[in-house]
């Protein structure tokens, strides 16, 4: 009897155990975050390649060190260059593409 019930205890923490394992899941970015990330690595990206005019970005609070440092002044400038072309294409234009493919995306500008 002691052994049935040692038996049964062990499949239902088996069971127990296997049923709350949960599939590992990467975490899933919200739209704004991916849109946030796809903008910024676009602007370093023009930027750093010189293909935003130098005094556009001279001096900007948001951009130090060839990198992008989010703040209002950044949302402003990002809003209000939206449909400024660089490099052939609006800035609403390579974020998409940025966006789109997410973190597979890599600057055309960049040597290998």
């Amino acid at each position: 009897m002691k052994a049935t019930v040692r038996l049964v205890t062990l499949i239902i923490i088996f069971a127990a155990t296997a049923c709350s394992d949960k599939p590992s899941t990467p975490p899933q970015s919200e739209p704004w975050e991916i849109r946030t990330r796809a903008i910024h690595s676009v602007v370093e990206c023009l930027a750093g390649h010189e293909k935003i005019p130098e005094k556009e970005i001279e001096g900007a609070s948001w951009f130090v060190d060839g990198r992008i440092r989010p703040n209002g002044e950044f949302a402003d400038w990002s809003s209000l260059h939206a449909q400024t072309e660089y490099a052939g294409k609006e800035l609403e234009e390579w974020t998409a593409e940025a966006e789109k493919a997410g973190g597979s995306w890599k600057c055309p500008f960049a040597t290998p």
